[in-house]
């Protein structure tokens, strides 16, 4: 069940209610792969093209116009092995994209993070939000095979995702025009996986849902029910932004706001509704497959948290000025005030977020994994206290900023977000520090990651870009430099 609200201007009536099964999103396999001699890294190709199509959503209907990478919304699905490296290329075979229609961009991915559930996203400049409303968003999972076995995770056929999108359509059923839209974009129809209202054929054993909240603005608040029972049944959430948290949390609903990524493992073993359905599962009687069904291990990491400290080093006050979404009173539009805070590397912060006027704002920082770490744990749920985060609902937060470089701090309700709720942050380099890093990833706009003219991918250039980024060599020795910075902080 999920939280609903209503519009003055509905869209068209939905009457194929769990009619039609939950799609899976077709999981991409590399094109090519380059091992390097020297670090026996192994780094992979991949290729998604931007193309408009169509698709009937409602069966009584026309077909929407949507966007699409490889002409599928949501797009391909990435499942990649941790330590294994990854070369994406994405071609604009559309119009409306930074990347121009005829050019492609490589974006190089190492990977050697902790597993957790990420997702790729259209992130053009004041158009964010309209992009990944007709389509332009896919989930990224990086997995940790001997982390799942040891843990004895759900896995394979019992790993799903389910990516949550809210739109609204037109009398004919195609998506609406968000473009004059200044606030927010909340909508009243939901589909997960881009099937509106499906179901999905389950088992009476433990499945893993890694949950995505793809919608522009809405926040869903997820309940599990039974048949036409109002009473919520328990479930367990296992993992946030940061990856698995320190232990499974029982809940009886999930809170993601937007962008809040948490997989849930869930005992399931009834249809559920509500007075707001999105997804029925239809519960069979035969286990096949006793992988991933034992009861859950109470720790499953140790997160390695910073000390707290008292001082606050930093308040962003997010807010509304004249018309535009601001950051303490910034505009993203205002180049020379975007960067807000330098941070010396390797060092850790406090920093206050602050919101106001009504509005609450989802807020990721595009750097390390954020602790939530504040002296007023109440205003965190159990299942936010015990997890790393990227994203915060407003509220005290603690970085870690181990890397140098500048950084983006904004809304992710990407309507906020396209109207300048951005800011950046700069991770300073450290005088005399002697270690012998070379990850410098300091311009985004460094003529050899720019976009280039797309004429095929050959495999004499595949080959060539995969050697360039393997010799990078970036993030490879993240223990190494970790140690250096301790040693460094402490000498």
């Amino acid at each position: 069940m999920f939280n609903f609200l209503s519009f003055s201007t509905a869209a068209p009536a939905y009457n194929f209610e769990f009619q039609f099964p939950l799609p899976m999103m077709p999981v991409k396999t590399p094109i090519a792969t380059y091992t390097n001699a020297t670090t026996r890294v192994a780094i992979d190709f991949y290729q998604v093209t931007m193309q408009a199509f169509t698709k009937k959503l409602f069966p009584n209907l026309g077909d929407a116009n949507l966007i699409g990478y490889n002409s599928v919304a949501p797009g391909p699905t990435f499942r990649i092995q941790k330590g294994r490296e990854t070369d994406v290329r994405f071609v604009n075979e559309w119009a409306e994209d930074t990347i121009q229609p005829g050019e492609y961009k490589d974006y190089y991915y190492p990977n050697n993070q902790a597993a957790r559930t990420l997702w790729y996203h259209d992130h053009a400049v004041g158009i964010t939000s309209l992009n990944t409303y007709a389509g332009l968003a896919g989930m990224y999972i990086l997995e940790d095979a001997a982390q799942d076995e040891t843990l004895d995770l759900p896995r394979g056929n019992h790993d799903i995702p389910l990516i949550l999108q809210s739109r609204r359509y037109t009398a004919n059923s195609n998506i609406t025009d968000e473009s004059g839209e200044l606030t927010s974009v909340y909508r009243d129809t939901f589909s997960v996986n881009g099937q509106i209202l499906p179901y999905l054929d389950v088992e009476p054993r433990k499945y893993r849902f890694r949950v995505l909240n793809a919608a522009t603005s809405r926040t869903f608040n997820i309940t599990l029910q039974a048949g036409n029972s109002q009473t919520n049944k328990k479930f367990h959430v296992t993992g946030s932004d940061g990856g698995l948290m320190s232990n499974p949390v029982e809940t009886e609903s999930l809170v993601s706001a937007n962008v809040t990524m948490n997989h849930a493992n869930c005992f399931v073993d009834t249809a559920y509704a509500g007075s707001a359905e999105i997804m029925q599962c239809r519960v069979g009687a035969t286990v096949s497959l006793q992988v991933g069904n034992n009861p859950l291990p109470a720790t499953l990491v140790n997160l390695d948290l910073p000390t707290d400290h008292t001082t606050i080093d930093q308040t962003f006050a997010f807010g509304r000025a004249g018309g535009q979404w601001t950051v303490n009173g910034q505009a993203f539009s205002n180049a020379a005030n975007r960067i807000l805070r330098n941070v010396p590397c390797g060092t850790t912060e406090k920093w206050r977020l602050t919101g106001g006027n009504g509005w609450s704002h989802p807020i990721i920082s595009r750097e390390k994994t954020n602790a939530n770490l504040t002296t007023s744990r109440s205003r965190f749920t159990p299942y936010e206290a015990a997890a790393l985060k990227d994203v915060a609902a407003l509220g005290n937060n603690e970085a870690v900023t181990p890397w140098g470089g500048v950084y983006m701090l904004h809304c992710h309700n990407t309507i906020h977000e396209d109207h300048d709720m951005m800011a950046a942050f700069n991770v300073t380099a450290l005088s005399n520090f002697g270690y012998p890093e070379t990850t410098m990833f300091e311009d985004p706009m460094e003529a050899r990651f720019r976009a280039t003219a797309y004429s095929g991918s050959e495999v004499g250039d595949i080959q060539a870009k995969l050697e360039f980024f393997s010799s990078l060599g970036a993030y490879y020795d993240v223990a190494g430099i970790q140690a250096a910075l301790d040693d460094y902080r402490n000498n």
